[in-house]
């Protein structure tokens, strides 16, 4: 629902402002459609095959991936919104909405390091309690 309703929040919002140029909305549809409905739903198939819900990995991966992706989320509104209301792609906050927003990259990068080390346990069926892998 959300990345349906992203994709007509851009194309509404650059009509109504007359924003021609290229924008980060157009690609929060994008991210919302692939990071929040897609691999949720291959997600769903892996928890199915494999015992991947009770993975101490996976417990692990879950929170942290959910805050970073509405971060990361909220980080591209707002750098789009800002782009057009703008008129160019530098502002004075580029910076601070840049570090907030690969701040939020790299926990996802790390939630996802959770995720492959808990599904690699979960595909091996053992928990491994003594080391990382």
């Amino acid at each position: 629902m959300m990345a349906l309703a992203s994709g007509l929040f851009y194309r509404e919002y650059t009509k109504i402002m007359d924003y021609k140029e290229a924008t980060v909305l157009s690609g929060l549809h994008t991210h919302l459609f692939t990071m929040g409905m897609m691999f949720m739903l291959v997600l769903l198939a892996l928890a199915k095959l494999f015992p991947l819900l009770e993975n101490k990995w996976f417990k692990r991966f879950w929170p942290l991936y959910n805050i970073a992706f509405i971060g990361t989320v909220i980080m591209l509104m707002v750098r789009g919104i800002v782009q057009v209301v703008i008129g160019h792609p530098s502002t004075m906050f580029d910076g601070m909405i840049a570090g907030i927003a690969g701040l939020n990259h790299i926990a996802l990068s790390v939630a996802i390091i959770f995720l492959f080390v808990g599904l690699r346990q979960a595909v091996n069926g053992n928990d491994n309690k003594e080391g990382l892998i």
